[in-house]
């Protein structure tokens, strides 16, 4: 089983595969078909959470449409292919673990890679991906939100 951590752009996604140091650039319909180079049956994907929302508007993290998100879903799901999520606002925190200061993708995908790498049991306790709109996950956090502002208050 291989580990893939997936990084999504506003035009194209980079990877990289945990197991050999392989990484490139592909399109964001290859993420969509999982048309991943040395993708298999039974690997893992890591992708932040941020990207993995539905498209709405203009938004330059979301890439995605929900019917994009459902296929990529469905695609991992018939592949055994497991996605999981990276906290959101997590990336720069794993960069200094890494002690990578310059902030680019590549160098993203690598402090990702480092930090699984160094905490391999953080793989299961991440989210598991399931496709969610903008309008769901704000209902889903609303609660959190209203707390914060409490306690702010």
């Amino acid at each position: 089983m291989c580990i893939f951590i997936l990084d999504c752009g506003k035009s194209n996604s980079h990877f990289y595969n945990t197991s050999n140091d392989n990484d490139g650039t592909i399109s964001h319909g290859s993420v969509v078909t999982l048309e991943i180079p040395e993708l298999a049956d039974g690997d893992t994907i890591i992708v932040e959470d941020a990207h993995m929302r539905s498209k709405e508007n203009n938004s330059l993290a979301q890439p995605f449409t929900i019917d994009q998100l459902n296929q990529i879903h469905q695609l991992a799901s018939d592949k055994r292919i497991e996605i999981r999520l990276f906290p959101q606002m997590s990336t720069p925190k794993a960069r200094a673990l890494a002690g990578i200061e310059e902030k680019n993708d590549y160098n993203d995908l690598i402090s990702i890679a480092n930090y699984i790498k160094q905490c391999p049991s953080a793989v299961g306790r991440l989210k598991k991906f399931k496709p969610t709109s903008l309008a769901d996950y704000q209902e889903a956090k609303a609660p959190r939100w209203a707390d914060r502002d409490l306690l702010n208050a």
